[in-house]
């Protein structure tokens, strides 16, 4: 059984002090700064933010259908200068800019379909899918770099898209595809895929292992195919 004192020398608890009608049930990701702790709440879709001591710092973000609101918070990242918070929104792919204090600044760009946002310096990365494969001819990426105006770097695209006539079967979920920061890039794994890719800070995307899986190695076309249609038809059979 792995061990937390095999990865770190020091293991530290911290425990979060909110207000009385400041609810965390759902912990969807956190990150810290040198000084803060930000975590993204999936009950109320905000960000919150403590100090290292765990008190209860402010939110950021706001549900709704107003300006400068959204429905659903996909993903966030906080900037390497500790100021700037980005929330990535999954109801119209909006990437929000605020400011240390919580207020928003400004709308960068959009960019739909992906699931999760990163950034490195000044440039952003996009993966993973949350929506039917078959009726997205605007986003054809399993990975995708932009800067911050949107224009696109670099990308991968959907292995499923190599499927014959992919639209015409039906095809599962693509699964998510998250990325882990090392070494000043991005790694990057499809869901069930053979190659980690990973993300310069410029932007550029390249494989950079490959996965031996042996005799467990799912064939493309089976990985991607919903094989329940097929099996209900057996049955009626």
């Amino acid at each position: 059984i792995p061990l937390l004192s095999n990865f770190s020398a020091d293991v530290s608890y911290i425990k979060l002090k909110t207000p009385k009608n400041i609810i965390i049930k759902v912990i969807r990701d956190i990150q810290i700064s040198q000084d803060h702790i930000f975590i993204h709440e999936g009950l109320s879709e905000k960000v919150m933010v403590f100090d290292l001591s765990g008190n209860f710092i402010k939110q950021i973000g706001s549900q709704g259908r107003g300006p400068n609101e959204y429905i659903n918070l996909r993903s966030f990242f906080v900037a390497k200068n500790n100021k700037d918070v980005f929330l990535y929104t999954g109801n119209s792919g909006n990437i929000l800019k605020f400011n240390s204090n919580g207020e928003f600044v400004k709308k960068l760009f959009a960019f739909h379909y992906a699931d999760y946002m990163y950034c490195i310096d000044t440039t952003f990365l996009f993966s993973g899918l949350w929506t039917d494969t078959r009726n997205m001819p605007g986003n054809i990426f399993q990975f995708t770099t932009t800067n911050t105006t949107g224009r696109i770097l670099d990308s991968v695209p959907l292995p499923l898209y190599s499927i014959k006539n992919f639209r015409e079967k039906a095809l599962s979920f693509p699964g998510n595809f998250p990325s882990t920061k090392f070494n000043q890039c991005l790694l990057l794994y499809g869901l069930g895929e053979a190659t980690i890719y990973y993300s310069s800070r410029e932007g550029i995307i390249k494989s950079r292992y490959y996965l031996d899986f042996g005799k467990y190695y799912i064939q493309l076309e089976k990985r991607y195919v919903n094989l329940r249609i097929y099996n209900r038809e057996a049955s009626i059979v």
